[in-house]
């Protein structure tokens, strides 16, 4: 972050002037990881484009289909003004009531 914020966000005081587009700004963004990610760590002693090609191989790949659930879910709003979630019932705005109100994921707690 340092990096970006320093050296490529475009303001009066780095390389704004450097740079005609985004896109050569992005061309430069791609070579820099290329010239940082294909350079040898002190102390793994092993670049890290290396490293990741071998993580790879263990790594299982993502599902075809998203799970649903990630992207929340769906209620409606009785026309009590409540919605109902995991058994337990909260109170919305009553200008919500016939709506269908979109909740987050679920999340570990």
């Amino acid at each position: 972050m340092r990096i970006a914020k320093a050296d490529l966000v475009p303001t009066d005081h780095n390389l704004r002037g450097d740079y005609v587009s985004f896109a050569e700004l992005e061309q430069a963004c791609v070579a820099f990881c290329d010239r940082v990610n294909t350079r040898e760590r002190r102390v793994t002693r092993r670049a890290p484009a290396v490293m990741l090609c071998e993580e790879r191989e263990r790594l299982h790949g993502l599902p075809a289909v998203a799970h649903t659930v990630c992207f929340g879910q769906t209620r409606r709003v009785s026309w009590q003004s409540t919605i109902s979630v995991g058994g337990a019932i909260y109170s919305v705005p009553s200008a919500l009531v016939d709506s269908a109100c979109g909740l987050g994921p679920r999340t570990a707690s």
